[in-house]
């Protein structure tokens, strides 16, 4: 896991906490990226206005959802494991 997919991990699991996730505005399009990788790897989920989105992301991102970002469990493990 490279330091800024541990870093932003970090980000979404404090917003979901806090916010009830990170969303899309919050972040720049490289972040988006990182965090679309994260839920590849099943570290966090995607979540839209439509609810969740495995497969329809970027088809919701175009029409203009708004889109955020929650950690899993695997995620939680994940940056336990970390420290």
């Amino acid at each position: 896991m490279t330091p800024t997919e541990l870093s932003i991990l970090r980000a979404i699991r404090e917003a979901d906490e806090d916010d009830g996730g990170l969303f899309r505005e919050a972040l720049t399009d490289s972040e988006v990226d990182v965090c679309y990788g994260l839920a590849a790897r099943g570290l966090a989920e995607v979540l839209s206005e439509f609810g969740q989105a495995p497969d329809g992301e970027e088809d919701e991102r175009d029409a203009g959802a708004c889109v955020c970002f929650r950690i899993t469990g695997r995620g939680v493990e994940r940056l336990a494991e970390v420290g």
